[in-house]
């Protein structure tokens, strides 16, 4: 990334599992496509969502994942839905330091 500070994006495991989420719930939401604008569809979406976020929690990736499913009426004219993902990953090891005394 283009970032001046270290931040999560500085990881190339975060970056990797960022790429991943997108992909894999660009797939999931494919479901969803040409389904009719209401209720039923995006509560539909928003289990499957949340079923699919918990895996991360799940597997040590993420220590809080929380994703949304929604349509504005702007949304609704232009045909579409949208899914907004917010997340903080775990932190991971990158160094390890060892320290040896030797006395005597």
């Amino acid at each position: 990334t283009s970032q001046t500070v270290n931040s999560a994006l500085s990881n190339v495991s975060v970056v990797r599992t960022l790429l991943r989420i997108q992909r894999e719930v660009e797939i999931l939401m494919e479901d969803y496509q040409f389904e009719f604008i209401n209720p039923q569809t995006l509560g539909a979406a928003q289990t499957a969502l949340n079923e699919y976020l918990n895996r991360w929690i799940a597997n040590g990736a993420c220590t809080s994942i929380k994703g949304t499913v929604y349509s504005s009426k702007y949304d609704q004219k232009q045909k579409m839905a949208r899914v907004r993902i917010e997340l903080y990953f775990t932190a991971i090891l990158e160094r390890v330091l060892i320290n040896l005394v030797v006395k005597g």
